[in-house]
């Protein structure tokens, strides 16, 4: 299979605070919502400068394909995640995506099924 994955810029609509250190980012973008399969992630670039050089990838929290938007979640550990979750709405923010391979639980002629696991720090959710 061909990767569908491409570069753009996404624009940060929405920033919400879910604890004093996880934010989660809906972003506005035609491209990754049309493609993306549950289980796959993107690489983003935390900044518009060169530091921190490196990308960091991020799974896809939620898709919305009708509105063209989707959300990262994202937990401020370091230096990338601190300056990602400062950035303002409206901005836009340079990433590749969608990337991995992507799964399916079952063949639900178009339903969607949402995976998750949990203890009292952690939420996994495919």
């Amino acid at each position: 299979m061909v990767s569908q994955a491409r570069l753009v810029s996404s624009t940060l609509i929405k920033k919400n605070w879910m604890t004093d250190e996880v934010v989660r980012l809906t972003f506005s973008d035609p491209h990754i919502p049309a493609l993306a399969v549950p289980g796959q992630f993107v690489f983003l670039r935390p900044s518009p400068l060169n530091y921190p050089l490196l990308r960091r990838p991020y799974s896809l929290f939620d898709v919305d394909e009708e509105k063209g938007v989707f959300d990262l979640l994202v937990k401020v550990v370091g230096v990338g995640s601190r300056i990602l979750s400062q950035r303002s709405e409206r901005e836009m923010v340079d990433l590749i995506g969608p990337l991995g391979n992507g799964f399916f639980l079952s063949d639900n002629s178009g339903q969607r099924e949402l995976l998750t696991w949990s203890d009292s720090k952690h939420l996994i959710v495919a």
